[in-house]
């Protein structure tokens, strides 16, 4: 008589399984197929692909490398002494791998970002938080999540105005090492993938594990409390949004005159070329923009629940497209796309 185990692997959650592949699926989505489209009348709208996927598969796989991190090193039970350090050199291990790589694809001048570089510094921070204990992992992810835009709005100007060049681009190369205060800069706070910001999104990942997943109540709890906090963020972000209408003028004359209209360009992150704090722009407060979709296996079923929170972009002052759609895109262009 075949085993439960026979339909999947033991120890093994189907759901972040089922996670990690729609998160490689926008992000193949974001690249491959159009993010706006012009109707018979010749009004631009934001397709699909954009409405999905756009900003929030970066950030569910950054989510998700946390999460990996997580079960790596315990999972609900995270591992102590020697199994920890044991742990945390494994991670180390993968952080210099994966930014070697990404040094050597960034010197091969592809048209896309590459930012192997940035998950290296992530997973390198990442084993600072790998001994935490799970409500203290809660806290630092929100916290994180709600202060470092704060700090990143600060020290921009600084970054910009005291190193020079301030970025590398959007891929950084072995030649690079050559300039470390620009490297360190563009990895940091003023390139493609701000390592200040989206570490909370690690973090977060890092509590997620750190939960009993497997548990039907966890499932639950992360599904409820996840949908309701997706809906009262995305009602506060259209309210605040919409609250200003002199900044939604100025915001709308720009993509207007880059050629998209301004839902279609907060949808898919184009045409926003000149607006404050997105690549290429002056620096200003970013939104804040955190998602979270997880998936969670109710045992004895093998079927997945998506558990998904999300805390929607909403302004400080004024109005950006980063980092809802912080990381790559078809060509070093400003407006990165997944």
């Amino acid at each position: 008589m075949p085993s439960q185990s026979a339909s999947a692997p033991a120890g093994r959650i189907v759901g972040v399984d089922v996670a990690r592949g729609l998160a490689l699926l926008g992000m193949m989505a974001t690249h491959i197929m159009p993010l706006t489209r012009a109707d018979e009348s010749g009004a631009v709208h934001a397709t699909w692909a954009a409405t999905i996927f756009a900003g929030t598969s970066s950030a569910l796989f950054a989510i998700l490398a946390g999460v990996g991190l997580a079960l790596l090193t315990g999972g609900s039970r995270p591992h102590t002494g020697t199994r920890l350090k044991s742990g945390r050199r494994s991670v180390l291990v993968r952080a210099v791998l994966i930014t070697v790589i990404g040094l050597g694809c960034g010197a091969l001048n592809t048209n896309v970002a590459v930012i192997l570089v940035h998950y290296g510094a992530l997973f390198l921070i990442a084993t600072l938080f790998l001994g935490l204990r799970l409500r203290t992992l809660w806290f630092s992810a929100v916290g994180w999540l709600l202060l470092s835009p704060v700090l990143w709005y600060l020290l921009l100007p600084l970054a910009t105005s005291r190193i020079s060049p301030a970025t590398v681009g959007p891929s950084p190369g072995l030649g690079d090492l050559l300039r470390p205060a620009s490297l360190t800069a563009d990895l940091f706070i003023t390139g493609y993938y701000p390592v200040l910001v989206w570490t909370g999104f690690i973090v977060l990942g890092l509590a997620v594990g750190r939960c009993r997943l497997s548990l039907p109540p966890v499932a639950l709890a992360l599904t409820v409390g996840g949908a309701l906090l997706s809906w009262a963020a995305r009602a506060l972000s259209d309210h605040l949004i919409g609250a200003n209408d002199q900044a939604l003028r100025t915001l709308g004359a720009i993509t207007e005159a880059n050629g998209l209209p301004l839902d279609a360009a907060l949808l898919s992150g184009h045409g926003l070329e000149g607006v404050e704090g997105t690549p290429g722009g002056s620096p200003f407060l970013p939104r804040i923009a955190a998602r979270l979709w997880t998936c969670c296996m109710w045992p004895g079923q093998r079927s997945p629940c998506w558990a998904s929170a999300s805390c929607w972009p909403w302004p400080y002052r004024r109005y950006s497209d980063w980092p809802a759609t912080p990381c790559s895109g078809r060509s070093p262009g400003p407006a990165p796309r997944h």
